[in-house]
């Protein structure tokens, strides 16, 4: 059973934070000069205004004479008309329609995860086809080269439908590197799996109607976008930084190219492919001939979505509220600033239109959190909460945790290093931040943190042992100047490991090895704050509650690793029973708890205040461990039996149905990478 916590808020609002929060009845302010709403970027930008609108578009697409947004908060698409620039109409939907294309005449939409794309026939407004794709989740999908093309995410396919009919269609065939197996359509095995060295590629065969071979070609579970053009459907992997070229006749993998940190749109034209990296802030140029990445084009702070236009490459910076429109012949690039942070673009008739969200809403006030038992303020001893509702609202690490995907990216080291040495060696170059009392975090601060966990003998240190001197460390003595050597001149810290640690990278994204500065005593603080560099400083802490204020020292250098909050103030309370905060958040007294919704109160959370509870899915998995090595279980026969006894739904109900869990075969969560859906049992 996968638990998935439910988040009760008092309004659905996300915080900068990371963490799904409402402002209940705190007065915040909306920022002046910034909008929600769709642009049309000409000398005189004008906004559409929609009443339908509850958010930004999340996607645009272009027909021939209007534009179309998906809004998944209103759960429908709104169509603009391009001259006029008003709204023609919103059509309900649905969902939460999250990714939009036009091609053949309709319009095809779809919630991103969803199981179902949906088509729309733009005369007459009326829902023609629905393709479902069973278990499978919509990852991202674009129309080209006369076919609609769906990543399904669950399954790790590409998949290709016919406008017309809206039928799946199959490969006519594969070709293989002299490293792969040659494949031949016909009957071919159930997976055939081809991962190799540089291969972020699955090519998985289904058996067709009728006898005929059906081939999918497989791709990688955290793809973001597709793009369709130079001969090629083109497939970006947001985990591995990687772009892949799909033969659209056969389904080969033609190449797969490193681009940059978190790629998230892809447009071809001007006769490349360009890749908009969301972490890296750069824009990447691809040889559609050669499969070759230019250099990195610097752009905006996070840039999200890319268009084509006559002249230009343009790509949308959501939180720097600018477009950067880039020179195809020298790629030199110019930027301009907007009024909001934008979502989507769209280049249609020579122009380009631009949705965009408010950045500002919502900054100010007081924000009320809820947690059943205190919280310590020691990094090195907090494990109740995750960093970004607890001590990640004061501190950072070298590394951090993206709030949505939990992608590794840097935070206070300028980059994420490359292992050397075998992988026995990080070398880290750490940025010029200020603590929250002014001083200049040094090098030598975060081996001090390392080595106060041994000392204080903290449950974080395991995470820590292959550093070199870490066998030899205990509560009276630790010294790890041979594993983790500083140079403060040049802002460095290398670390030596004794073998190699493949969660390694993982282990510097804890706020167990965020810097301490010199005098942090060896004893766990408990409610005596230590300066750290995040966004929110200790006002002051007791047993009954923690008050946040703002650091007077921070500047956000990195949204994705620590973007700045909204609330001015967060007030986190303790004691109160879980059944006690509900009631506390129902009422407008809390904004929000951090322990889930009991299953009794589901039913009524949910069909009482259904704008409130929040599911938050975790990567959790609930099991039975069998001892295999004595009887009965040392009998195949015995494990099999039980695994067709037990009714996972059943079990499913009794934690609070499917609004809190859902039944699996498999260890690993679906949002875990490695996960394969599969279950031969009931």
């Amino acid at each position: 059973a996968i638990a998935a916590a439910l988040a009760l808020a008092a309004v659905a609002v996300g915080a900068a934070v990371g963490i799904e929060l409402g402002t209940g009845g705190s007065s915040a302010s909306t920022a002046r000069g910034s909008t929600t709403g769709v642009f049309e970027l000409t000398g005189n930008s004008s906004v559409v205004a929609s009443a339908a609108q509850a958010d930004a578009p999340t996607a645009m697409a272009a027909d021939p004479t209007s534009i179309w947004l998906a809004e998944p908060n209103a759960g429908a698409l709104v169509r603009v008309d391009r001259v006029t620039r008003r709204v023609i109409n919103t059509v309900p939907v649905g969902g939460r329609p999250s990714a939009v294309a036009y091609g053949d005449g309709s319009v095809w939409f779809a919630s991103v995860p969803g199981h179902t794309v949906g088509r729309l026939d733009p005369a007459t407004y009326r829902l023609t086809d629905t393709i479902h794709l069973g278990n499978g989740q919509v990852a991202a999908l674009a129309f080209g080269l006369g076919r609609l093309w769906v990543a399904d995410a669950a399954d790790e396919e590409l998949l290709s439908y016919d406008p017309r009919t809206a039928l799946r269609q199959p490969f006519v065939g594969i070709a293989h590197g002299a490293d792969d197996a040659h494949a031949q359509v016909g009957n071919p095995p159930d997976v055939v799996d081809h991962r190799t060295q540089g291969n972020a590629l699955r090519v998985a065969w289904a058996g067709g109607i009728a006898g005929e071979g059906v081939q999918e070609k497989g791709i990688h579970r955290e793809v973001s976008a597709l793009g369709v053009g130079a001969g090629g459907v083109w497939v970006a992997d947001y985990d591995d930084g990687l772009l892949a070229e799909v033969d659209p006749r056969s389904g080969a993998r033609l190449g797969t190219v490193h681009v940059g940190g978190g790629p998230v749109a892809v447009a071809v034209g001007h006769g490349a492919v360009w890749v908009a990296n969301s972490l890296d802030n750069t824009v990447t140029r691809v040889d559609p001939h050669s499969d070759t990445p230019g250099a990195a084009i610097p752009v905006g702070n996070a840039p999200v979505a890319l268009a084509i236009d006559r002249t230009s490459v343009l790509a949308a910076n959501e939180y720097s509220s600018s477009i950067s429109r880039i020179d195809p012949r020298d790629d030199a690039v110019h930027t301009t600033s907007i009024g909001g942070g934008p979502t989507a673009l769209a280049s249609a008739g020579g122009r380009i239109w631009v949705g965009t969200r408010a950045l500002g809403a919502h900054r100010g006030g007081t924000l009320v959190l809820l947690h059943i038992r205190p919280l310590s303020l020691d990094t090195g001893g907090q494990e109740d909460l995750p960093p970004w509702q607890s001590d990640g609202l004061t501190n950072d690490a070298l590394l951090a945790k993206t709030r949505v995907g939990l992608h590794v990216v840097p935070d206070l080291a300028l980059a994420v290093p490359t292992p050397a040495d075998g992988g026995l060696t990080y070398t880290f170059k750490i940025r010029k931040e200020p603590y929250s009392n002014g001083r200049l975090v040094r090098p030598e601060d975060f081996r001090r943190a390392i080595e106060r966990l041994f000392r204080i003998n903290a449950g974080w240190s395991g995470a820590y042992s292959r550093i070199v001197g870490a066998n030899q460390c205990d509560r009276a003595r630790c010294d790890l100047s041979r594993g983790i050597l500083v140079d403060d001149a040049a802002r460095t810290i290398t670390f030596r490991l004794s073998e190699p640690d493949p969660n390694f990278l993982s282990g510097m994204t804890l706020m167990s090895a965020a810097p301490l500065p010199p005098g942090t005593p060896l004893h766990d603080v408990g409610f005596t704050p230590i300066p750290g560099t995040g966004p929110y400083e200790v006002a002051s802490a007791n047993a009954h509650e923690i008050r946040y204020v703002r650091n007077p020292h921070f500047q956000e250098w990195s949204h994705a690793a620590q973007p700045d909050g909204y609330p001015d103030v967060i007030v986190m309370r303790f004691g109160l029973s879980v059944a006690q905060e509900v009631r506390e958040v129902e009422s407008g007294k809390a904004d929000w708890t951090a322990d889930s919704v009991p299953g009794n109160l589901l039913g009524e959370v949910t069909t009482r205040f259904p704008a409130q509870w929040h599911p938050l899915p975790t990567t959790v998995t609930d099991l039975v461990r069998l001892n295999t090595t004595v009887a009965p279980f040392n009998d195949i026969r015995v494990r099999k039996a039980l695994n067709l006894a037990i009714d996972r739904a059943a079990v499913a109900r009794l934690d609070g149905g499917p609004l809190s869990a859902t039944p699996t075969c498999q260890t690993l969560p679906p949002d875990v990478r490695g996960y394969v859906r599969y279950c031969p049992y009931t």
